[in-house]
């Protein structure tokens, strides 16, 4: 795993709640392939998160989320059912994020 990847990973997953959760990895297990932009592999999830405190940037204010994701090689989409940001409350919300080059191990 890239080691920008692993320390936001690590400061940024405060704390949470895995309610459910599958995975397929289906890929010729080989550096810089990921996100398997020629179709040579799949990497796909499906979990379901509560009451997760998720910290975006050091200067931001840390989310709490509850909501379902999927994530398919480049993408990761979500359907928050509920969350708070600071003092701002969130009833529903959706994204889409997209992983646009491949991922390197080296640092940069």
């Amino acid at each position: 795993m890239a080691p920008k990847l692993l320390s936001w990973l690590e400061a940024g997953l405060v704390s949470g709640k895995l309610v459910s959760g599958q995975a397929i990895l289906r890929a010729p297990l080989k550096p810089k392939q990921f996100p398997f932009a020629a179709q040579q592999g799949v990497l796909a999830a499906q979990f379901e998160l509560a009451d997760s405190t998720i910290k975006f940037a050091p200067d931001w204010p840390a989310a709490v989320i509850a909501g379902q994701f999927a994530m398919r090689n480049g993408s990761l989409r979500g359907h928050t059912l509920r969350g708070q940001i600071a003092d701002n409350q969130i009833t529903a919300a959706a994204f889409e994020l997209m992983i646009s080059k491949r991922l390197s191990s080296s640092s940069s």
